[in-house]
């Protein structure tokens, strides 16, 4: 199998459980950090691409260019039928770059929670298997693009949605609760101006560490076993 290609958008955001699956798996991952200048990889020497989290938004393409280019990217990918995981922004830029939307929520979500699997998402190979706590952190969300099916969703947002081979979600199966604290660290008034609780957050982060981490091992496993 070619490598998989994971986009990265900040150094505080790693592959995490990803990383973990991938190596159990043998398979190479070539990680692209686009926040530091590297360039979008050729779709003809990967056999799919993984698009993580990051602080923009997926609409910031006049501060950051690149969005642009990887929205054209997951188009190409998508015309291909290659296999594409958006997390978080990746799958707010799957959903802009497919003729859906992604724009500012009317408020965050930030916690540990189940997200509610819609029927379609019961029945997909991969997306059933978000079925346990995980982490959420967001302040945007997306309008599906059209022919997408819905996946998933929290009490407040869409949290997953399939378009052909490409496969977006919200959650971060990937953070670890070491990410997770990370996070809250780089964004102590942020979370604290928005009303969370950021130790609570990590208690229950910290409480379902086992669950969590087996949903990331059955999402992306399932995941790449369907590529």
């Amino acid at each position: 199998m070619k490598p998989i290609a994971v986009l990265r958008h900040g150094p505080d955001i790693p592959l995490g459980h990803l990383g973990d699956v991938l190596d159990a798996a043998s398979i190479a991952a070539i990680e692209v950090p686009l926040y530091s200048g590297a360039t979008l990889p050729d779709l003809d020497s990967v056999s799919a691409v993984v698009v993580l989290g990051g602080q923009m938004g997926a609409y910031d393409e006049a501060i950051f260019p690149y969005l642009r280019d990887e929205k054209e990217l997951i188009r190409e990918a998508a015309r291909r039928q290659m296999p594409v995981l958006g997390v978080c922004l990746g799958g707010q830029l799957a959903a802009d770059a497919l003729g859906g939307k992604a724009f500012l929520a009317p408020e965050p979500e930030v916690e540990v929670l189940d997200v509610t699997l819609t029927e379609a998402g019961r029945d997909d190979p991969v997306a059933r298997y978000l079925d346990g706590p995980v982490l959420v952190w967001h302040q945007d969300t997306w309008e599906m693009p059209p022919g997408a099916t819905e996946l998933a969703r929290s009490s407040k947002y869409p949290m997953a949605f399939r378009h052909g081979t490409v496969l977006g979600i919200q959650p971060h199966p990937e953070a670890s609760p070491e990410i997770a604290k990370g996070w809250v660290d780089s964004h102590p008034d942020w979370l604290a101006s928005r009303g969370f609780d950021a130790e609570a957050l990590l208690d229950v982060a910290e409480q379902n560490r086992q669950e969590s981490r087996l949903v990331a091992e059955g999402f992306f496993g399932a995941w790449l076993a369907n590529l």
